[in-house]
């Protein structure tokens, strides 16, 4: 069909194009000729594909390649991830990678808070184990994904629950309801009363801790009775068995130290040595003397440590030459051994410097103007070390302050045999000499730093212990102090008279910061430690000759046990 000019269509209308059946009777369109069309237009498209790649540049085909690989790379991961991001087919993945995980259990009391130990923590029903004494428990090489948990202890509440084990450790925190019977117990130093902190209360394998104010609180089974006993122990004390109360508040726990005082008895008739607790508990013979002891011979002294002991005594009745023989004896407490190191007539010891016991002996198989007629002697108990520090025929002078020996050789028969005053340190074996011209008439220690001297001269001298430097004083009269050193080696503790009383006096072995521990009627030497916080002093008066313990920071004390005052380091009778 044909338009003529004045057949213009309408500008603000869409135009229509329509044809006559007939004017189509001509065309004609097959499967085959559109199959034809489709062909030659991928044929053309891909031609025209070839062509663009052939114009690419080297940066475009590399940029191409990258594209490629990226969208490869996101597909693979996103086919990775799906599975792990879906909790049904994460954990079967990583389990099957060999991928473990840790799960980490704490297990408190519901009401106190206190942690509880050997709680029974039992997963899939399978595997087992039990809190330690802090509530904690922990299973490794565990397999991810959820566990079922099962939290049991006699007493308390059981309690279920399921657990998830994830790539990381996991962290559980379980509280559970006692059941049954609430024991509290505050426990406390029998001496001082302080509150002891970290004690443990057993009963069979549950055990609890003590806090900071000592208490302590155990739940028993409610069939439990008083038969049904409490170990209460903690480091440093003995261990008590205390039976169940009922009914109360909270039972007071007194627990003593584990630590033992020696001391010589004559009880039983004889010299013997026995050990007891420091509230005079559980005394035993430790020593059993053989009857021949003299008392004026005896001697007793401890070390440091509170282990070894040394002993001098008559033990055998020997006489040599007409002179009572004495041996020299080590003591190990630990294993009750009694050994003789040394013997001689005359024996006297005289104090520890440091680790070793220093003491003087003459020979009895020479005659008494022999030069070498008496010696000193160190001994070390925890080395078993024995050297000689000096020999003359006697001595005028013997004094050991801090770790050295003080002392000068005297000789009545022969013209210059006496010596001067000299020191040797036991630990390095320097020696020096002091006053020369001069010699010294009596050595004292007239502190824990120095040592006062009355030379022939009738003048007196202060000689410093640690660099020897020595100075003219105005005359003194000293008494003649016995430093007991504690176990660290920090304090020294000795007695003294104040204000007409026995005192205990401590001081630090760095610098002079004397202060007075306690006051008691009859404190005399000797003075020791037993720890590095308490000593044992021995109390002389007309009504009792005893040891007590002193606790250094408190000044609390009581009495352990009536002892023998036999002689003791630094006396010479």
């Amino acid at each position: 069909m044909t338009r003529t000019d004045d057949q213009q269509p309408d500008k603000n209308q869409e135009a229509t194009i329509e044809f006559e059946d007939q004017e189509l009777s001509g065309v004609h369109i097959s499967d085959e000729d559109l199959e034809a069309v489709d062909s030659d237009s991928k044929n053309a498209r891909k031609k025209a594909k070839k062509l663009s790649k052939s114009q690419l540049t080297d940066n475009d085909v590399k940029l191409l390649r990258r594209k490629k690989w990226l969208i490869g790379g996101a597909i693979v991961l996103l086919i990775i991830l799906v599975p792990l991001i879906i909790p049904a087919s994460r954990w079967p993945i990583l389990n099957t990678l060999g991928i473990r995980s840790t799960m980490n259990f704490s297990v408190v009391e519901q009401e106190d808070k206190i942690p509880l130990s050997n709680v029974v923590i039992l997963l899939d029903g399978t595997f087992f184990t039990t809190t330690d004494e802090f509530g904690k428990a922990r299973f490794e090489n565990t397999k991810l994904g959820n566990h079922k948990v099962s939290i049991q202890k006699k007493g308390y509440s059981r309690e279920d629950l399921i657990v998830t084990a994830g790539i990381t450790a996991s962290n559980t925190a379980v509280e559970v309801k006692s059941i049954g019977i609430k024991v509290n117990l505050d426990i406390r130093n029998w001496l001082t009363n302080e509150p002891v902190a970290g004690a443990t209360v057993a009963l069979e394998k549950d055990t609890v801790k003590s806090d900071k104010t000592g208490r302590a609180s155990i739940v028993v089974a409610p069939e439990s009775d008083a038969k049904t006993r409490l170990q209460v122990s903690a480091p440093g004390y003995k261990t008590q068995s205390i039976p169940l109360s009922f009914g109360v508040e909270s039972k007071e726990v007194a627990l003593v130290s584990d630590i033992k005082d020696y001391f010589v008895s004559k009880r039983d008739g004889k010299y013997d040595i026995f050990a007891s607790n420091l509230d005079g508990t559980q005394q035993q013979k430790v020593i059993e003397a053989t009857g021949k002891e003299d008392g004026d011979l005896l001697q007793f002294t401890l070390h440091r440590g509170n282990r070894y002991g040394i002993l001098v005594a008559n033990r055998e009745g020997k006489v040599v030459n007409s002179r009572v023989i004495a041996g020299i004896y080590v003591i190990d407490f630990a294993t009750a051994g009694l050994r003789k190191i040394d013997e001689g007539s005359d024996v006297q010891l005289l104090e520890w410097a440091d680790d070793a016991i220093v003491f003087q002996k003459t020979n009895q198989n020479v005659n008494y103007d022999d030069p070498a007629l008496t010696k000193l002697i160190s001994f070390n108990p925890i080395t078993g070390k024995q050297k000689q520090v000096a020999e003359a025929n006697y001595f005028a002078a013997a004094v050991v302050a801090q770790n050295k020996v003080f002392y000068a050789g005297a000789d009545g028969y022969r013209e210059g045999g006496n010596t001067p005053l000299t020191s040797i340190d036991l630990g390095s074996s320097a020696t020096k000499t002091y006053l020369e011209g001069r010699l010294p008439n009596v050595v004292t220690r007239s502190n824990y730093d120095s040592l006062t001297v009355l030379a022939d001269d009738n003048s007196y001298y202060n000689i410093a212990v640690q660099n020897g430097a020595v100075k003219k004083i105005d005359r003194r009269i000293d008494s003649p102090y016995a430093f007991g050193l504690n176990p660290n080696g920090a304090q020294v503790v000795w007695a003294d008279k104040r204000d007409g009383q026995g005192a205990l006096l401590v001081r630090s072995t760095k610098q002079d910061d004397t202060k007075v521990v306690a006051k008691l009627s009859g404190l005399a030497m000797p003075t020791r430690w037993v720890s590095d916080r308490m000593a044992v002093v021995r109390i002389v008066t007309t009504a009792e000759t005893a040891d007590y313990v002193i606790d250094i920071p408190t000044a609390k004390s009581a009495k352990i046990v009536d002892v023998s005052d036999v002689r003791h380091v630094g006396v010479v009778l």
